[in-house]
């Protein structure tokens, strides 16, 4: 799969839960943050090649795998980490955390517009490394449409069970309100 941050394989679906496969970098610390750059994580697409690790390199590699619900998939708030269809490649799957949901504004990192406003229908998703993630820093709001799922928790290895709650990291981009706007606006240098 292309990018970081691809769902490997999602293996199981049973009432609107599922499991999948994180093989990616891109929302670390909060996904697989044991993963180094040693070697590539390949996704699995056919279950019998879905093992809980995988050999990167010389090294036994256990990948995070994830409980996904699609159980109110359409309605997704800030800060929830949801799994969505790549916005450039629709066959390939990401996960990303939502920053900002329809008719919100968002202050970007590095898209053309610094100050976005979210179309309705439409989300802004990031992963939670600001340099090994390609979302909507890249391609800007992408349709809500294209998420499939939330992730709900972490469930391989034992050792990293946890809820995946809303907590975002410092280096997302941040929704902000209008009156934040307009001081944003007042400290930029005018363009000449």
């Amino acid at each position: 799969m292309v990018g970081f941050g691809a769902i490997g394989y999602t293996l199981i679906d049973l009432s609107g839960y599922s499991l999948a496969q994180i093989c990616g970098r891109s929302m670390q610390p909060t996904l697989n943050p044991h993963l180094s750059n040693t070697g590539r994580c390949e996704p699995k697409r056919q279950y019998k090649d879905s093992l809980p690790w995988q050999f990167i390199g010389d090294k036994v590699v256990f990948l995070d795998w994830v409980l996904i619900s699609s159980k109110d998939r359409y309605n997704v708030k800030p800060g929830e980490i949801v799994t969505l269809h790549n916005a450039l490649s629709p066959n390939d799957r990401d996960i990303k955390r939502v920053v900002a949901v329809g008719n919100q504004l968002v202050k970007s990192r590095t898209y053309k517009n610094r100050i976005v406003v979210v179309p309705k229908g439409y989300i802004w998703v990031e992963g939670d490394h600001p340099v090994l993630s390609k979302d909507s820093n890249t391609y800007g709001p992408i349709p809500a449409s294209l998420v499939f799922g939330k992730a709900a928790a972490i469930i391989w290895p034992p050792s990293r069970w946890q809820r995946l709650g809303t907590d975002k990291p410092n280096t997302a981009s941040t929704h902000l309100n209008a009156s934040e706007i307009l001081h944003q606006k007042d400290k930029e240098p005018e363009e000449e």
